[in-house]
This record gives structure tokens, sequence and C-alpha cells, in this order.
């Protein structure tokens, strides 16, 4: 149930240096931006325990209880660094609710899908046990939510670095300080990509709470020892270049005012011949405009082939109206690649390649509601293969499996672009067809029942193997009941015709 090893002393070392920091920090109480100190060092206090708990047990349960347990301090961790550089820049000890909770919305929903991801695995995936050299360890797949938390966090850190890096840069008196400011995340990053590169001996172990302990104990001493937080803030400097994120700020009137050589590369602008022009000679996109008056603080947008998340950080304000705003790009296109190939896998059946069921019934919804709305038809195939466990009995699941795939094959050749079809159960197939009236439902079910037939897959012998197919065809108009009416329909006729001899199509 418990064990000790050598690898719980990275979590013990971060929450001792994050203890220590937390002490520290809460004697200078009445400066801008130590409240949101304490709260990053109460973040890696509980991130830290929670995994210092889990490096201690081996059972699945406990492990999950730790992971749950280091949930609060790893969602809310980076919301903690950008209201710090927030607080900072607006020389406010706190901020306002509404900000404070615009930016914890993210986080707050992932706290509540880690502790429901039972049911769901939108945070972690197929999560288990691994014993690596003694060690008893916990890895999960990342899910496609805590990918997206994963992107938002980084944003956070980046753009409250850009951020302090603008307040310090002007003075060469904080030039100790401005390199901590930038040094504090790149630790952080550098061991959260060396924890999820795979390059660590134990699997599932993240260093990342022992990076942010070591950031937060380095924010501290810039932070009280050189007097950090009582620099006059300065605005308007130039934009932290180290950062491989590019970063543009934009005059309320849309001129470019400063970018750093990475934004420069990614929109082909030469930082000289780029200042004092519009953004939108270079930056061609409808949501500019918006992210420039605060309308919204965050945006997807494609520039080319690349992907990119921008979050839009107000630099100074007149009357709440922000007068220079700082865009951070983020490349995602990798992660959004990733992300459609999740989504494409997640309605696809893997033998077949055709849709599955959930897909299937989303479409027909869809469809459904369409139906009600205007005065088309629309018309659903049930198909099933006759006498399908005789040809795995007989020539084994690897003949029925490629017998399906055939199968499969046929019902993308006779559709049409409109129609779906897909693989509702094992030997179960189902078509959509939007605008098709009964008689042309009939006419495609019969076409594709005679096709079926005439498919010649040879068995594991290199005989040949004839199948055939019943089908129900069932058609809904504008004043039928709905999906489950159009379904029983289908079913009911797909019954009339294994019962009426196989091979054939009925219509109820």
């Amino acid at each position: 149930m418990f064990q000790l090893t050598i690898w719980s002393l990275p979590s013990l070392i971060a929450l001792i240096l994050a203890s220590h920091t937390f002490r520290v920090v809460r004697r200078s109480p009445n400066v801008p931006g130590v409240t949101a100190l304490l709260g990053l060092s109460i973040c890696v206090i509980v991130w830290s325990a929670g995994q210092l708990f889990g490096t201690l047990t081996t059972t699945p349960a406990l492990k999950m209880f730790g992971m749950h347990l280091q949930s609060p301090g790893f969602f809310f961790l980076c919301v903690c660094w950008y209201w710090f550089a927030l607080s900072y820049a607006r020389r406010q000890r706190r901020l306002s609710t509404t900000t404070l909770g615009a930016i914890s919305i993210v986080p707050a929903i992932s706290l509540v899908l880690a502790f429901t991801n039972e049911w769901h695995e939108l945070v972690w995936q197929s999560p288990h046990t691994i014993v690596r050299g003694g060690y008893v360890g916990w890895v999960a797949d990342i899910g496609p939510w805590l990918m997206f938390n994963e992107i938002y966090a980084y944003l956070l850190l980046f753009a409250g670095t850009v951020i302090l890096g603008f307040e310090l840069s002007s003075s060469k008196r904080y030039r100790k300080a401005l390199v901590a400011v930038i040094t504090a995340p790149l630790i952080t990053s550098a061991l959260n990509v060396l924890s999820l590169s795979g390059w660590y001996p134990i699997p599932g172990f993240d260093l990342t709470p022992l990076g942010f302990a070591l950031s937060a104990l380095l924010m501290n001493d810039s932070v009280l020892r050189f007097g950090l937080l009582e620099v006059t803030p300065a605005i308007r400097n130039r934009v932290v270049e180290q950062l491989m994120d590019g970063i543009v700020v934009i005059k309320r009137d849309g001129r470019i005012i400063d970018l750093n050589p990475a934004a420069a590369a990614t929109f082909g602008m030469p930082i000289e011949a780029a200042l004092n022009q519009p953004a939108m000679n270079f930056i061609q996109t409808p949501l500019l405009p918006g992210l420039l008056v605060g309308l919204f603080s965050n945006a997807e947008i494609t520039v080319g082939s690349r992907s990119f998340h921008v979050l839009a950080t107000p630099l100074s304000s007149d009357a709440d109206r922000p007068q220079e705003m700082a865009l951070v790009f983020r490349d995602i296109t990798e992660l959004t690649k990733i992300k459609h190939e999740m989504e494409r896998l997640a309605h696809t059946d893997f033998l077949t390649g055709l849709y599955n069921r959930r897909f299937f019934m989303q479409r027909l919804s869809e469809e459904t509601e369409r139906v009600k709305r205007g005065h088309q038809p629309m018309s659903v195939l049930l198909l099933d293969m006759d006498a399908f466990k005789t040809v795995n009995d007989t020539h084994g699941h690897d003949v029925g499996d490629r017998v399906l795939q055939v199968i499969a094959s046929v019902t993308q050749e006779v559709k049409r672009i409109s129609d779906v079809s897909a693989r509702i159960g094992g030997e179960e197939f189902a078509m959509l067809l939007p605008d098709t009236d009964r008689e042309g439902a009939i006419k495609l079910a019969q076409r594709l029942r005679r096709t079926i037939n005439e498919q010649i897959i040879a068995d594991a012998k290199g005989g040949p193997i004839t199948v055939t197919a019943s089908i129900g065809v069932a058609t809904m108009s504008q004043s039928d009941h709905g999906i489950d009416h159009i379904l029983s329909h289908a079913d009911r006729a797909l019954y009339r015709a294994k019962d009426a001899g196989r091979n054939r199509v009925c219509t109820e």
C-alpha cells in the first residue's frame, strides 16, 4: 500500500521550498502583488503535497486520490502567476473579483472535470499503475480538455512574463529582477517539458512542482530583496525578446508600437518596417478589432497554414478603455492537428473506418430537427449481415472482419456525398439519407443489397465467399415524431426482411 523511495524527494523539496517562500512573502503584506505570490506558493504547496502522497502510495485508489489532491494547485498555479503580473502592473494588492473570476473560469472547469473524470475521461484517459525499477508509478494519457488547459496555462504564464518584462526592462537598476522574472517560467517550462518528454526514468513523474517551487523562491528574492514590487510601472517598453511566442504591442488606433523577433518571423514583417504601421496590414484576421478594444481576451486564428491561440492583455487604460494591447501568439498548429485527430477517432469505428453509433445518432438528431423545420423527407436504412455468425464460426474472425470491411467499403461506394454511413453494431450498419423519399431510399437499398451479394471475398485458404444482407427502410416526413419513430420503423422493416427469407429490402 505504501512505498518509500528516492522519488519522493523532489516533491518533498518542493513542499519545503514553497512553505519557506510562503512564510517569507507574508512579511510584506501591503505591497502590490504579494497576495498573488502567496497564492502561487499555496498552489505549489498543494500540488507538491498531492504528488508527494502519490509517490508514497502503490494502490490505484490512493494514487487517484493523490491526483485529486494536487489538482487545485495544478490548475490554478498559472492563474496566480498572471494575477501577480497584473497586480504589479496596475499597482494593486488585489485584483477585482470580475478580473480574477474571468481568468479562473478555465481552471475552475478543469477542477470540476478532474473530480468527475471517471465519467468522461476528458482530463485523464486510461490511468493505471506501472512498475519501473521497483517504483510503482501512476500514468495516464492526456485528455482533450487537459490539453486545452495546458495551452491556457502556458498562455497565462507567458503573458504574465511579458507584462512584467514591460514594466522592468526600462530600468538598469532592476535588470537582476528582470532576469529572475524571465528565468522563473523558463525553469518551470524546462522541467515540465522534461517530465512530458518521456526522457525521465520514472513514468508519470512530474518535476514541474519542483520547478515552480524554485521559481517562487527566485521570485521571492527578486521581489523582496531587490525591491521589484516597489518599481514604478513603465509601460510601452521593449517586449521580452527571449520568448518564443510571437508578441505584438498595438495602440488603440491599430498601429504597431512594438513586436518581438518571433512575431516578426511569424507574420513576415521586419521590425523596423512594421513599427507605426496598421496591424491589419500584417495580421489579417477579422478578430483583431475585438481583441484590441477588449471585446474578448483570447481567440484562435489561422495565418497561412499555421494556427495560433492569441491572448490579449491591456497594458494601460483610460476610463476602462485599453490604450495599448499586448497580443501573445502561441503556435498551436500541432496541438490543433492532434485535437482534430482525436475528434475523428472519437466518432470513427476502428475496424471499418465508418462513423460509429454515437456520431450516427448525433447526425440523425440534427437531420430530424431539419426535417421538422422544413418540408424535405429523410430516410434511414438499417442493414444486417445474413448468417454472419456462420461466417465467423466457419472461417474465423479474421475473415469475418474482412467481410465487415468489404461491406463498409460498399456502403461508401453507393452513397452520395451528403449521406452518412455508419457501423452501429457487430454486423449491423446504418445509412442516413437526407432529402430522400421512400422511393429513392428503396432504390439505393436495392443497389446496396445487389452490390453486397456480388462481392467475392477470399477465405483463409483463398477460396471464395459470398455474403448477403437484409435491409430495412424507413422514411420520415415533417409530421413524424422523431428519432425513435424512424428507427423503430426501420428496425421493424429489417425484421420483416429477415423473416421473409433474407437478402431482400423491406419497408415499413
